[in-house]
């Protein structure tokens, strides 16, 4: 009976839209048995089968529009979850990351120096022990 498109505004149109279908048609039903001559008892029992109908159209609109409006709501704090899991998620990874980037670096560059200090030491005391010679 209503889109649930998840879109409030259109729940409504379309709500007030069938509501007003609704109570057209019923008024030209009553307009129609008051020309056909149908009896004065008809009258009061078709306002009092238009005001039934009414109500239960009503409810039964209020209804879909309630699902409608909380199915729009829930999809959006399920999408304002997710983005802000993904972001706290993708933040931490990030950070976790460069900790062990710059851990990694770290650790090969002080490897690199001491390989250098290492070198560097043995191409000294080869020079030293070239001069006792």
């Amino acid at each position: 009976m209503l889109p649930l498109s998840g879109d409030p505004s259109s729940c409504w149109e379309a709500q007030t839209t069938q509501w007003s279908l609704v109570t057209e048609m019923l008024s030209e039903l009553k307009t129609g048995l008051s020309r056909s001559g149908a009896s004065p008892r008809a009258g009061p029992a078709m306002e009092a089968l238009q005001e039934e109908l009414q109500e239960e159209l009503q409810g039964a609109l209020q209804e879909e529009l309630q699902e409608a409006l909380q199915e729009a709501l829930q999809e959006e704090l399920q999408e304002e979850l997710q983005e802000e899991l993904q972001e706290e998620l993708q933040g931490a990874l990030q950070e976790e990351l460069q900790e062990e980037l710059q851990g990694a670096l770290q650790e090969e560059l002080q490897e690199a120096l001491q390989g250098a200090l290492w070198r560097r030491w043995v191409m000294i005391l080869m020079d030293k022990d070239g001069d006792q010679n």
